[in-house]
């Protein structure tokens, strides 16, 4: 949208916005100067009348033919009124608003004619406008503070992420090699299971084939256990017939000695 649609479309005479400030304005475009647009005769910002401390003195009153609110001529004979604020002749039906004075006192206030009245108006507008714009720019700075005060708390946080990131990382290649290292002697132990179990398989049949022997031996205990049993028997068997062959031999040896003793008595 250009300048003059945005004159025809929002910005305006102010005769025919009202004839005060209490009169609706419309919201204000933004980035758009109100007084660049607003048609108000001979408005300047910095135009001595918002800087006024009393009244203008009757000597420095500018009279003219006509109105210098809105341009009626004068009839004639009839007796001008002037402006407090600008010091221009007006009409009756313009100079019916009283303001106090922008660096005068609070409780006193002095005519102005419609003209004046409207340049304060659009004055205020610009004032309210800037004020808005300032709160505006306030908060984008109070804004930009807080996303850099987030944005530090986000870069914070992604370094503190990053670090226990890098310490979990790290934690996980620790215990990584620790699984590994527990893994292989898992399976050292495993082989050595398995050894003891083919040791202990061996020895169980060793301990087998020897239960086999000492079965046999003790069958062949048993088998000279009753030999011995036997041939102890016989010794005693034996050694009996000796003492009985002994004693016999004595007794027949004792009846040859008492035969020859007879015969030598003979």
């Amino acid at each position: 949208m250009n300048t003059q649609d945005l004159k025809s479309s929002w910005f305006f005479d102010i005769k025919e916005l009202g004839k005060g400030p209490t009169a609706k304005i419309p919201t204000l475009p933004e980035n758009i100067q109100l007084s660049n647009y607003v048609s108000v005769e001979n408005y300047k910002p910095n135009e001595k009348i918002f800087s006024l401390r009393a009244p203008l003195l009757p000597s420095q009153y500018k009279k003219t033919l006509d109105c210098g609110s809105c341009g009626s001529e004068f009839k004639k004979g009839k007796k001008a009124k002037y402006c407090s604020f600008c010091g221009f002749s007006v009409c009756t039906y313009c100079l019916v608003k009283k303001r106090r004075m922008p660096n005068g006192p609070l409780d006193k206030r002095f005519k102005i004619c419609d003209a004046c009245d409207r340049k304060f108006f659009v004055k205020e507008l610009e004032e309210d406008y800037s004020k808005r714009l300032l709160e505006k720019d306030n908060k984008i700075i109070e804004m930009k503070a807080q996303m850099s005060e987030v944005m530090e708390k986000r870069t914070a946080l992604a370094t503190k992420y990053a670090r226990r990131t890098k310490e979990l990382k790290e934690q996980c290649e620790e215990r990584s090699e620790k699984l590994e290292k527990m893994t292989k002697k898992v399976k050292q132990m495993e082989k050595a299971i398995q050894t003891i179990f083919d040791i202990n398989e061996e020895v169980n049949s060793r301990i087998y084939g020897m239960l086999v022997d000492v079965k046999e031996v003790d069958q062949k205990i048993d088998y000279f256990s009753s030999k011995t049993k036997e041939f102890i028997h016989l010794s005693n068997e034996i050694k009996d017939e000796r003492i009985s062959k002994e004693m016999e031999i004595k007794r027949v040896e004792k009846e040859f000695f008492h035969l020859q003793v007879l015969e030598q008595k003979i």
